[in-house]
């Protein structure tokens, strides 16, 4: 049986690189919609960047969202966009 993501969203932390790379690269690659989020914002950026270009598939399915984020304001505002973006959480 193959497992898919198609329709799904998914937050990814430490997604800038090493295994939370390599998670939000397998997850785009099943399907789903992908919020990368890394203490260092500008390698979550890289990352979402390398994979859109690297991908057919993943065309409207990253997200990297500004600001810290250890900063709970920035917790409502992911939600929120995912919402926005995508029509749920």
């Amino acid at each position: 049986m193959k497992t898919t993501f198609e329709g799904r969203s998914a937050l990814v932390t430490g997604g800038g690189s090493g295994i939370g790379l390599a998670l939000t690269r397998r997850l785009v690659a099943m399907g789903a919609r992908v919020v990368v989020t890394d203490l260092d914002a500008d390698a979550a950026d890289r990352a979402a960047h390398v994979i859109a270009t690297s991908s057919d598939t993943s065309a409207g399915k990253l997200l990297t969202p500004p600001g810290h984020p250890r900063l709970p304001e920035r917790d409502a505002s992911i939600g929120c966009r995912l919402t926005r973006r995508w029509g749920r959480r």
